[in-house]
């Protein structure tokens, strides 16, 4: 089953990429998006934001 998702663009300072992608390298996350979603992901579960679907 495919989930509902939507594409979000942003700029980030160089460094910031290059931080990213030594991260990246470690072989923790596959790409950007993977360890974006992760990250973003426990900032909403951190502050109490539910994003379980309610069936």
């Amino acid at each position: 089953m495919l989930r509902d998702t939507a594409v979000v663009n942003a700029r980030l300072p160089i460094q910031t990429k290059k931080a990213i992608y030594q991260v990246l390298d470690s072989g923790l996350y596959f790409n950007i998006s993977h360890y974006l979603r992760d990250i973003i992901r426990k900032d909403l579960e951190a502050r109490g934001i539910n994003l379980e679907k309610s069936s």
